[in-house]
């Protein structure tokens, strides 16, 4: 490997390769694989701007991985110290020793105090380091993604940094060709024009087009190193595994769906928006019917708790479990509590420092699983100690899914990493997986690289 002047951490020779891309391209998408090495060229990127361009970094993160994110740029650069580095609170800015060169923030407290952090800089910004972009950007006429916009034009360079630049529908990836090269469309309703195909009668978009001109431009501003031309083919297998629901349950659940798809009272016929409330309904149902109470319903009649107590805990010293919905992870966290097991809980409602801790505690032996969301898990953490991964449920997002395997396959793994996922028969699980590999392959369309999910929803 290499080693550049610039920073004090040893770079690999592609990661040499993407700083150079960097200088030479003001604005870019780095879309790389999970686990590939995104951030430490961004950070070299940060020390060059100050170097030779006299100019402060802006770097904005979720908040769960700001803090990892505050040491990797002192590892990864050779001129800051923890002086120079600021994590962006206005109740500290008294207790600073000089003006920072780089602000670490996250977007919601950008959209808060933008104007004060551009007067408490070292010097001008001219670059922004956007983590996990793609959370940065709602609708293409939202709040967030207007303010976005504002912000990009204020700042020459920019390095955006997303895994998955495409979630769900094509036109999600809009906001971000925007930021890095406006003139490719201009406007929403002129990448709707080039790209959507629509009903003749109702005008609703039905599907996508030209996704070789997405193509095209993605390869000329962007870089995509796959986790396979970093560290070799990516060992894992996907197993899917289905499940017969209990007799109540199941009698439960399918008068519950026959009523939905007739009517939700006597009179009100189904929509797409009530459509969506009985979608969420028939979840619930699934995953934690004792509280939708059903009458005796014992929470550890669950058959997906059952399965795992059998199959992971009887066979698996480590494992990762990913639930959907809150309720679900607290009864699984409690279950498995209860058995003895050593047990870590992730999801939105637990503190940074508590995640942090989980974190640290799995990696050295002290936790034998972690139940987690995969939206809050997806990022920022390194599980390679787990033997496997269990998807108890899923949502509609395929990233969240790959994001959240990734988790465990964080450099070369000796075995291939069994994931788990769990499905009720005849049930809305299934269609939930359908639109997962749906999402996947269109995504992949764009980005032939990606890996397709496949299998999720086979029987």
């Amino acid at each position: 490997m290499l080693k550049t002047s610039l920073t004090k951490k040893t770079l690999r020779p592609y990661q040499i390769e993407d700083l150079a891309f960097y200088i030479n391209n003001p604005r870019v998408l780095n879309r790389s694989e999970p686990a590939t090495g995104k951030t430490a060229p961004s950070c070299a990127m940060a020390e060059y701007v100050w170097r030779y361009e006299n100019g402060a970094t802006l770097f904005i993160q979720p908040k769960s991985i700001i803090r990892k994110n505050f040491y990797e740029m002192l590892e990864c650069t050779s001129c800051f110290d923890e002086d120079d580095l600021f994590i962006f609170d206005p109740k500290k800015i008294a207790k600073l020793k000089r003006r920072p060169k780089v602000i670490l923030t996250t977007a919601d407290t950008l959209a808060r105090h933008w104007g004060l952090i551009k007067e408490i800089v070292a010097a001008p910004i001219k670059l922004c380091l956007a983590d996990e972009t793609h959370l940065y950007f709602s609708t293409a006429s939202s709040k967030r993604t207007q303010f976005w916009m504002g912000v990009m034009k204020e700042i020459p360079r920019m390095v955006a940094m997303t895994g998955t630049p495409i979630r769900g529908r094509m036109d999600s990836i809009y906001p971000i060709i925007q930021a890095i090269e406006p003139r490719y469309y201009g406007t929403h309703e002129r990448f709707i024009a080039e790209h959507a195909i629509k009903d003749f009668y109702t005008n609703n978009i039905i599907g996508w087009t030209r996704h070789d001109k997405l193509g095209r431009i993605l390869l000329k501003h962007g870089i995509n190193r796959t986790f396979k031309e970093c560290y070799g083919a990516e060992k894992k297998v996907i197993i899917p595994v289905t499940l017969d629901l209990p007799p109540q349950q199941r009698k439960v659940y399918d008068e519950f769906h026959e009523k939905a798809m007739l009517e939700l009272n006597d009179d009100e016929v189904l929509t797409a928006s009530n459509m969506g409330v009985h979608t969420i309904r028939c979840r619930q149902l699934l995953a934690h019917p004792e509280t939708m109470l059903l009458s005796g319903w014992k929470p550890e009649a669950n058959q997906k708790d059952q399965w795992v107590l059998d199959e992971i805990c009887e066979n698996y010293e480590t494992a990762l479990l990913f639930c959907t919905l809150v309720a679900e992870q607290e009864r699984l966290y409690k279950l498995l509590t209860s058995k003895g097991y050593r047990v870590g809980l992730i999801n939105g409602s637990v503190s940074l420092n508590r995640r942090a801790e989980i974190d640290r505690m799995f990696q050295c032996g002290e936790l034998d699983y972690i139940v987690a969301s995969p939206a809050t898990a997806g990022v920022g953490f390194n599980w390679q100690r787990a033997d496997c991964v269990v998807f108890v449920s899923s949502d509609y997002m395929d990233d969240n899914i790959v994001q959240a395997y990734r988790r465990a396959i964080r450099g070369i793994r000796e075995t291939a990493l069994p994931i788990y996922v769990l499905r009720y028969d005849d049930s809305v699980d299934f269609r939930i997986l359908e639109i997962v590999e749906k999402k996947s392959a269109l995504a992949a369309k764009v980005d032939p690289s990606r890996d397709v999910l496949t299998g999720l929803s086979a029987k």
